[in-house]
């Protein structure tokens, strides 16, 4: 699911090119971005029963570029496994796919420190191979597979 989410943050532009474009709210049936539609086609929301927010009455493109947090949160808590504990502790344990031969996900803030987490099968993409969290740039837990991590801040 989370896959095929990632995958509907695209539009396509007038002559068929597709960008990478992430919206306010999206028809989970059709995949059409609802915000975007009501500017622009009036008549293809007439089910939702609301009035058009067209440009010639003012409207203006109100979603564009935003940035829906729990999308956010699914990748860093979920598919990569961050998640800060009650007793302080860290714990990491990613839940991507066995194929996936690297990833990196840096810059998360947690308890006023910034958290990166890396990971290379084999060691030729970031210099070490297996599983490393960082805690403001030190080493602070690794494993030489993907596994559950867990560490003090």
């Amino acid at each position: 699911a989370l896959k095929t989410y990632a995958k509907s943050h695209t539009r396509k532009l007038p002559g068929g090119r597709a960008v990478m474009w992430i919206d306010e709210n999206q028809d989970p049936f059709t995949g059409v971005w609802i915000a975007r539609a009501r500017l622009q086609n009036p008549e293809s929301i007439k089910e939702w029963g609301a009035r058009a927010w067209n440009a010639k009455r003012g409207g203006k493109e109100r979603g564009k570029d935003y940035n829906h947090s729990q999308f956010c949160n699914h990748v860093i808590s979920g598919l990569v496994g961050v998640r800060p504990r009650l007793d302080g502790d860290v714990e990491v344990n990613p839940l991507v796919p066995d194929s996936w031969r690297w990833f990196s996900l840096r810059g998360v803030s947690i308890g006023g420190k910034k958290i990166d987490v890396v990971y290379d099968a084999r060691g030729d993409k970031y210099g070490a191979k297996g599983l490393r969290v960082y805690v403001d740039g030190k080493l602070a837990a690794s494993a030489d597979k993907l596994q559950k991590l867990t560490f003090k801040l």
